[in-house]
């Protein structure tokens, strides 16, 4: 055995080191798989990838040196893991585990690299650290509203005070969930906002008895102080990244969108879902229709649920369900229709087709 060699293997600092950068990697690697496997998100997915492969970038003579240096049969701490509960763990627990690990295991190493034995730069696990902290939020927080995500399919509608003709805001929505609408977005633009979070607070009531979401459209104060279960936001509101700052992390937030370099755009923020718009010529927003080929566009561009928004009637629902749209936004097809509850029903039935 070379000198070098010998000394590798009986340098305390040596076997800390590999040790912290295999439970590193090892944890690091669980957190990448369930970003990739369950989350299919690209973004959490890369960033965690990238972080594995810059932390083990260690030069190979000390790789060689760390590998050396092992000695497990002499462990004194391999007997000591904690017990681990073999019922009860679920993904989110398994995130907050194998973060923790990686975490502590970073901070090993950081230390260990500022005593000058190794050619590591303790910078390198600090920044890789402190962005798992983040990382780990974000996990954590996608899949607390991945099941409300799942609800976003079928039919989604709109309640807007300029399209209900002779209804209150509550009846509508009672009859909407009496249909088996499992989204409401709420969008009043000129109303003032005490009348607004009055509103909105007996619209969470109706929709929180039947599991359904409610969103607000644009309003974070107002999604806030009535506990929505998100928040809708078009290109001119605040950013995602702001949005999500205030929310709770369990909240919603959706993104209106026009081309697929927007829907791009706020998948990368962070967005749970897109609408494009207007697919349709429509008297509720002012703006061109995309048509149904930039709608197909926007769709192949973004992994997220896509709900298709602007001049949706029974007669061209076909169209944006054949298009991929995973719901249809619908504002006076159902809100002025002589019967919501049918005509919500009949909307649903395309999508069971």
């Amino acid at each position: 055995m070379k000198d070098s060699d010998s000394k590798a293997a009986s340098d305390p600092v040596f076997r800390i080191m590999d040790a912290s950068l295999n439970r590193a990697g090892e944890g690091i690697r669980v957190l990448e798989d369930i970003a990739r496997m369950v989350l299919n998100d690209s973004m959490l997915t890369g960033e965690l990838k990238n972080m594995r492969h810059t932390i083990e970038e260690v030069p190979p003579r000390l790789k060689l040196q760390f590998v050396s240096s092992r000695n497990a049969g002499a462990d004194v701490g391999a007997g000591l893991e904690a017990d681990t509960p073999s019922t009860g763990r679920d993904i989110s627990s398994t995130v907050i585990a194998n973060a923790r690990r990686a975490e502590q295991a970073l901070r090993t190493l950081e230390e260990f690299a500022r005593l000058g034995h190794t050619e590591c730069t303790a910078e390198v696990f600090q920044n890789a650290r402190f962005l798992l902290y983040s990382i780990e939020q974000d996990l954590l927080g996608r899949l607390a509203r991945r099941q409300a995500i799942r609800l976003i399919k079928g039919l989604y509608v709109i309640i807007d005070s300029r399209f209900l003709g002779t209804r209150t805001h509550a009846g509508l929505a009672q009859e909407l969930v009496r249909a088996g609408v499992k989204v409401i977005q709420l969008r009043e633009k000129d109303m003032p906002a005490r009348q607004v979070l009055d509103i909105a607070c007996r619209l969470k009531s109706i929709c929180s008895e039947a599991g359904a979401l409610f969103i607000v459209n644009d309003d974070l104060d107002i999604a806030l102080a009535a506990g929505a279960d998100g928040l809708h936001l078009g290109q001119d509101d605040l950013p995602v990244a702001v949005a999500r700052r205030h929310l709770p992390f369990d909240r919603v937030i959706g993104v209106s969108v026009a081309t697929a370099g927007q829907a791009r755009e706020a998948e990368m923020q962070g967005a749970d879902y897109a609408a494009a718009q207007a697919l349709f010529p429509t008297a509720a927003k002012e703006c061109a229709p995309i048509g149904i080929e930039e709608f197909k566009s926007i769709r192949a561009a973004t992994t997220l649920p896509l709900v298709a928004i602007g001049g949706i009637n029974i007669d061209n629902i076909d169209q944006a369900i054949s298009a991929g749209a995973d719901a249809a936004a619908v504002i006076r097809g159902v809100s002025l229709a002589p019967d919501p509850f049918e005509a919500c029903r009949s909307l649903m039935a395309r999508f069971e087709a």
